[in-house]
């Protein structure tokens, strides 16, 4: 079978390389991540970057791009039927600075996929078996490591991935050729947010379950997603809570509509 290595595609859309970036400045390999003082280092090197005042907001920016991950893996299962190696053992981490700010690119060190069948049966109990892998040993581990270091519950990181999760899953069912396809999005994508067990993210609930809520956009002409956890951004040197923060009050966002609209009429 021909391997569906698509590097371009990898980089633009999930940040996934193959060679180790060249602006390099800090890598780690997940394996390291996943334990406690390896996770502490690299925290403690990235929330003086983010002029953060300590590790929480590193932890959760940090999160919004391991989203990146798992939407790989399902964009794989939905569109070809197939699984990608995320296992922790291949995957680095590369940091590096763009244009003044924190990037992220994870490393493959070795490519290899496994092709799902056809058969519906047969396609869940490999989504469900590749899925809940890559959550539980790999993403997981993670997650569980930056809990500790910050001392922030585990759901608080989660929960940076729905927001991604529901602007992907939109315009994928418009780049998908078929309708068989658009109803592969729609299943997968609603067995990873309803269906996963609690015990593959090492909680009580799914912290993916999250309603979606929507509020008016600043600009006032349409309605919009919030996003479905606070990213910490307001702790930050210059900082303040995202218009579509579900912290902000309506109260808030009025004042900040109005404002803006009033601005923009001058």
């Amino acid at each position: 079978m021909e391997l569906s290595l698509d590097r371009d595609m990898l980089k633009a859309k999930f940040y996934l390389i193959m060679e180790p970036h060249p602006d390099a400045i800090y890598s780690a390999s997940f394996a390291e991540l996943s334990t406690v003082e390896g996770m502490k280092k690299f925290l403690q090197f990235y929330a003086p970057l983010l002029t953060a005042p300590d590790t929480e907001p590193a932890g959760t920016f940090f999160c919004s791009w391991l989203g990146r991950i798992a939407l790989a893996e399902q964009y794989y299962l939905s569109f070809y039927n197939r699984s990608i190696a995320l296992d922790l053992e291949n995957l680095t981490m590369d940091m590096y600075e763009s244009n003044g700010y924190c990037q992220f690119a994870f490393r493959i060190q070795q490519w290899s996929e496994e092709q799902g069948t056809g058969a519906s049966a047969e396609r869940e109990i490999f989504r469900q078996t590749h899925l809940k892998q890559l959550y539980q040993q790999t993403l997981r581990p993670l997650i569980e490591a930056i809990s500790t270091v910050t001392g922030a519950h585990a759901r608080v990181f989660w929960r940076q991935f729905p927001s991604q999760f529901n602007y992907f899953i939109q315009a994928w069912q418009e780049e998908a050729s078929s309708t068989t396809i658009v109803e592969q999005i729609k299943e997968d994508h609603h067995y990873v947010t309803t269906q996963m067990e609690a015990e593959t993210f090492g909680l009580s609930r799914n912290p993916l379950h999250i309603p979606t809520r929507y509020t008016t956009s600043i600009q006032g002409d349409q309605s919009i997603p919030l996003k479905s956890a606070c990213c910490l951004y307001h702790r930050m040197d210059d900082g303040d809570y995202c218009f579509s923060c579900p912290k902000l009050s309506e109260t808030d966002r009025d004042e900040r509509r109005l404002a803006y609209q009033s601005k923009e009429g001058n």
